[in-house]
C-alpha cells in the first residue's frame, strides 16, 4: 500500500512538473486537495538535496540562496543593476516542524499544505475557486498592513 501512495504521489509530481513547464517553470496555484499534496512531494524532492528523507534548515537556506542568486543573474541579463526586493520568510517552512527535531518530513509538508488548503477552501467543497483565492490574498493583505502599521 505504502508504495502505491509513494508512486501516486511521484506521478502527481510528473504531471504537475509538466504544467509548470508549460507555464514558463512557476506551478500554479493548487486547485484541489490532490494538486496541493503533490505539489508538496515536488517541492520536497527538490529541497531534499541529500535524499535522506528530512530536510534541514541548512537545505532550505541553501535551497532560498541559491534562488537568490538566479534572480540576481536574471535581474542582470535585463539590464536591472538595482537590487531586487530581498525574499521574504527566512525559514517560515520550518513551522510545519510539528514534532520539532529542527527537519521537516514530507508527512510534516504535506500536513501543513492541506491545513492551508482547508483554511482556504471556504465553502469546504473540496476545490479552492477564484473567489475563495481573491479571499486568501485579501486576508494576506489586510494582515501585512497591519503588520507595516498602515
Amino acid at each position: 500500500m505504502k508504495k502505491l501512495i509513494l508512486s501516486t504521489v511521484a506521478l502527481a509530481a510528473v504531471a504537475v512538473g509538466g504544467i509548470a513547464i508549460a507555464q514558463g517553470g512557476r506551478m500554479a496555484p493548487p486547485s484541489t486537495k490532490a494538486e496541493a499534496t503533490a505539489q508538496v512531494a515536488e517541492r520536497f524532492a527538490e529541497l531534499d538535496t541529500d535524499k535522506n528523507g528530512q530536510i534541514t534548515a541548512a537545505e532550505m537556506t541553501a535551497h532560498r540562496e541559491a534562488r537568490m542568486e538566479k534572480r540576481a543573474e536574471r535581474r542582470a541579463a535585463r539590464g536591472k543593476d538595482k537590487p531586487g526586493r530581498p525574499m521574504r520568510g527566512g525559514n517560515m517552512g520550518m513551522r510545519a516542524d510539528a514534532n520539532g527535531d529542527g527537519q521537516l518530513s514530507l508527512a510534516e509538508m504535506t500536513a501543513q499544505a492541506v491545513t492551508r488548503f482547508d483554511r482556504i477552501d471556504a465553502n469546504k467543497d473540496g476545490t479552492i475557486d477564484a473567489a475563495e483565492r481573491t479571499a486568501q490574498r485579501d486576508k494576506m493583505k489586510e494582515r501585512r498592513a497591519a503588520r507595516m502599521g498602515e
